[in-house]
């Protein structure tokens, strides 16, 4: 699937959306997408402030890993200081907005990229991470200034 017929399904303008960057980047956090899966293609879509406008929480970026011209799953992206919880109820709020029908039977990943993990958060994170989890049948991974995802 192109980023083209994800435009359909999302909506916004052209400039929110990308297939030759697989690099989500703010205030020196770091996402990159690596695909080692052949015939594997990508888009990337800037979602807060540009697909997505309401005033509604967002996460900051979306990824769809795409095989055979079909989406094959949704990565949610969110660029964060130091408040974790947020950000899991950021891509929360972004997994309701794209909505379940689009979601139905893909795969679906969330990374949340902080500037910094405080040690003294770590316990509340792990709740937090529970949470989603039976929330949304995903756990979400907490990433350290940069992140890396290989699709395998």
């Amino acid at each position: 699937m192109s980023c083209t017929q994800v435009r359909a399904i999302l909506g916004g303008e052209d400039k929110c959306y990308s297939s030759t960057s697989n690099v989500a980047e703010e205030n020196k956090r770091k996402f990159s997408l690596q695909l080692l899966k052949n015939g594997a293609t990508f888009c990337k879509i800037k979602y807060d402030k540009c697909v997505y406008n309401g005033t509604e929480e967002r996460c900051d970026y979306l990824f769809t890993v795409n095989i055979n011209h079909n989406i094959q799953e949704w990565v949610f992206v969110e660029l964060k200081g130091q408040d974790i919880t947020k950000a899991f109820n950021q891509i929360s709020a972004a997994i309701r907005q794209v909505g379940h029908n689009n979601l139905r039977e893909k795969k679906i990943s969330a990374f949340v990229v902080p500037s910094k993990v405080p040690k003294a958060a770590r316990t509340d994170i792990g709740r937090a991470k529970e949470t989603f989890a039976k929330r949304h049948g995903i756990i979400p991974v907490v990433g350290n200034n940069t992140h890396t995802y290989i699709v395998k």
